[in-house]
């Protein structure tokens, strides 16, 4: 029968008060609600935002990183805002109808198709597509 190891004065009497081996924290608990507190206000707030206004322990600088894992230890996440153009609503019905006409076109159709990358102009977004000889604008 294996004996049971028997503990030794000094030693540690649970798993809580045990030291760890992991890295100092750079923040502060108070620090860790006030970047919870920020992204909860606005999120969409980038975490490179919350670094700029943010000092870690002993004036050090925290890095993105570090926001972003407090973040995620609350279940939050740090969001970048939109920065494309946003479609109105008749491009966006433009863009299902073309899709809806086509939606039923066969391979062998697709594979003469040359789909480029999109060109932003200041009104609105238009993709060019080249299908069987002919320009066309993907509104």
């Amino acid at each position: 029968m294996a004996e049971r190891p028997q503990q030794r004065p000094g030693e540690f009497g649970s798993s809580s008060n045990r030291p760890c081996n992991r890295r100092p924290s750079v923040t502060t608990p108070a620090q860790d609600l006030h970047i919870r507190l920020l992204h909860l206000r606005d999120h969409l707030r980038p975490a490179t935002q919350t670094v700029d206004e943010t000092v870690g322990l002993d004036n050090l600088r925290i890095s993105a990183q570090t926001v972003r894992n407090r973040l995620r230890e609350a279940h939050l996440h740090a969001r970048r805002p939109h920065q494309g153009l946003d479609l109105t609503a008749v491009q966006r019905r433009n863009r299902l109808l073309w899709a809806n006409a086509h939606l039923r076109w066969p391979l062998a159709h697709w594979r003469s198709v040359l789909f480029t990358l999109q060109l932003y102009r200041a009104e609105s977004v238009y993709g060019i597509v080249w299908a069987s000889g002919l320009l066309m604008s993907m509104l």
